[in-house]
């Protein structure tokens, strides 16, 4: 990490190599930061690879967004993502794909494709997802639309627990006119 660090400001070139070599290991915060940095585009699925682990997670999330973007697709696909797929959902898999939407929540717009995307993760497993794709939708879609992700969200308030009705309550009050 230290070592990552101190060659992040460094302009040779021989640097970025020796950094990526280190992608193939798990994330550490020091090469996050550094790559990011350097806006390494390559080091993409090693930025969303720390979004899992909770040291590293404010590193790579600052990484991504200096990527803004060309990580549309990526963040997308990430929240989506289970792991594993049919079984009970990591955590480690859980806190990535939150990270990932809401990384993408940060975007200015909702591209007309990514809409059968965010509404499908409405009514996702784990309801911080689901919360979360519920205010990218009634950010971005029009009033005929917004009408399941209200519903979802008032289905999700009982069950929630105290941080995340707040945040469902924050949402409905904002969105009181749909």
């Amino acid at each position: 990490n230290a070592v990552a660090r101190a060659l992040s400001n460094s302009t040779d070139p021989r640097v970025i190599p020796v950094l990526l070599a280190f992608t193939e290991r798990p994330p550490l915060a020091g090469i996050v930061e550094a790559l990011g940095r350097h806006r390494r585009v390559e080091a993409l699925p090693y930025f969303i690879k720390g979004l899992a682990e909770d040291f590293v997670r404010p590193a790579a999330e600052r990484a991504i967004r200096n990527l803004r973007t060309l990580t549309r697709e990526t963040l997308l696909e990430t929240a989506s993502r289970r792991l594993p797929p049919n079984e009970r959902e990591a955590a480690s898999s859980k806190r990535q794909r939150r990270s990932a939407l809401s990384l993408f929540a940060e975007l200015e717009s909702l591209e007309r494709e990514e809409w059968p995307i965010v509404f499908r993760l409405i009514h996702d497993r784990d309801p911080e997802i689901s919360v979360v794709a519920c205010e990218i939708c009634l950010n971005n879609m029009g009033a005929p639309v917004k009408v399941t992700p209200i519903l979802r969200l008032i289905d999700l308030l009982p069950s929630a627990d105290w941080l995340l009705a707040v945040k469902i309550e924050d949402c409905l009050v904002k969105h009181f006119e749909a």
